[in-house]
C-alpha cells in the first residue's frame, strides 16, 4: 500500500491552476464530498476496452476526475481513453486512491509504494512506483506523483540504475519514461567518457549490445561529448594563444617605455651637463626633458 506524505506550502502556479492536488486540497473537506456528486466517467485502453478492477469498471466521479487532473480534454463522451504504453494496474491504483481523497482528512501527495524484500524488510517498488508516475502523468495528475517523479529524476541524473531500473526505464513507451530515458542515456554517457562508470568495459560489452534502444542513445551522446571536448579544446589553445599574443604586446611595451625612460634619463643628464655650461645645442630628446620635467622650451639644435 502507498504511503502519504503532507504537503508544504503550495506553489503560487500550482493554486492558480484548475485541477491538480493544491486544488482539491483547497476546497475543504466540505466541499470535496461534493465532487462525489454526478455523474461518473470510465476509464478505457487505447483499443477502448473498459478498464476492470475484478469485476467492476474502473470509473469515477466527472466532478472529482476534473477536480483531480489538469488535462479535462481527456473526457470524451463518458469516457477517459488510457494512453498506449500506461500500465492498467497503475491507473486502477491511481484512481483507488483519488477516489479516497474526498472522505480523507487531508490531501497529500502519494509516497513510494512500499513491499519487503525476501528478509522481509521494507523497499520501495521502483517498478510500480515509476509506472504511477507515467499514469499521473498520462490523466493529469502528476500534481500527485511530484515528489516521486522528483526521486527518480534526480537518480537517473546523478547515478545509473541496476540492470533492473535500465530495463524497467528502457522498456516505458510513454512521454514520461522517455524523458527519464534520455536522461538515464545520458548519465549513463557521461560516466563511460568521463571514466566513472564501475565494470564500465563489461557494461559495454555484454549489456549494451543486449539493449540496442539505450546503446544507441548512449554512444549519440559519448560522440555529442567527443564534440563537445574538440571544440572546447580548440577554444582553449585559440584563447591560450590570444593571452600568449597578448603577454608578449605587453612585455613589448613595457621593453620599449623602459628604453624610452631610460633614453629621457640619460637625456635629462646631458640637458643639465649643456645647462650648466650655458651650451645651446640641445637635441630633441633634451628639449622633451627639459619641457617635460622643467617647463622650459629651449632650442633644438638643426640636424647637419
Amino acid at each position: 500500500m502507498a504511503t502519504i506524505s503532507k504537503i508544504s506550502q503550495p506553489a503560487l502556479k500550482e493554486q492558480k491552476c484548475h485541477g491538480g492536488l493544491q486544488y482539491i486540497r483547497h476546497l475543504g473537506r466540505r466541499n470535496r464530498t461534493d465532487l462525489t456528486r454526478g455523474n461518473k466517467v470510465q476509464l478505457v485502453n487505447h483499443e477502448g476496452c473498459i478498464i476492470m478492477s475484478r469485476e467492476h469498471p474502473v470509473e469515477m466521479p466527472l466532478r472529482l476526475f476534473k477536480a483531480a487532473s489538469t488535462k479535462h480534454y481527456l473526457v470524451d463522451d463518458g469516457k477517459i481513453t488510457v494512453p498506449k504504453g500506461i500500465s492498467e494496474n497503475a491507473v486502477k491504483y491511481l484512481i483507488s486512491w483519488i477516489l479516497a481523497l474526498p472522505a480523507a482528512a487531508k490531501v497529500c501527495q502519494i509516497q513510494c509504494v512500499v513491499i519487503k524484500d525476501t528478509n522481509g524488510q521494507p523497499v520501495d517498488d521502483f517498478v510500480k512506483d515509476l509506472h504511477l508516475c507515467c499514469a499521473a502523468d498520462a490523466l493529469g495528475m502528476r500534481s500527485f506523483t511530484r515528489a516521486l517523479f522528483n526521486t527518480f529524476f534526480i537518480r537517473v541524473n546523478t547515478a545509473v540504475p541496476g540492470v533492473a531500473g535500465i530495463n524497467t526505464i528502457t522498456a516505458l513507451t510513454n512521454p514520461t519514461g522517455y524523458k527519464l530515458f534520455e536522461h538515464m542515456a545520458d548519465t549513463i554517457a557521461k560516466k563511460l567518457y568521463e571514466g566513472t562508470f564501475a565494470n564500465s568495459e563489461d557494461f559495454k560489452a555484454f549489456y549494451l549490445p543486449s539493449n540496442p534502444r539505450l546503446s544507441k542513445l548512449v554512444y549519440q551522446n559519448i560522440a555529442r561529448l567527443e564534440t563537445i571536448q574538440k571544440h572546447s579544446e580548440a577554444r582553449d589553445k585559440v584563447q591560450l594563444e590570444q593571452r600568449q599574443a597578448s603577454r608578449e604586446r605587453q612585455a613589448a611595451k613595457a621593453t620599449v617605455a623602459v628604453k624610452k625612460n631610460v633614453e629621457l634619463k640619460e637625456a635629462g643628464e646631458s640637458y643639465r651637463q649643456k645647462a650648466r655650461e650655458g651650451r645651446k645645442d640641445f637635441t630633441q630628446l633634451e628639449a622633451r626633458y627639459a619641457w617635460q620635467m622643467t617647463g622650459k622650451r629651449v632650442a633644438i639644435k638643426p640636424s647637419s
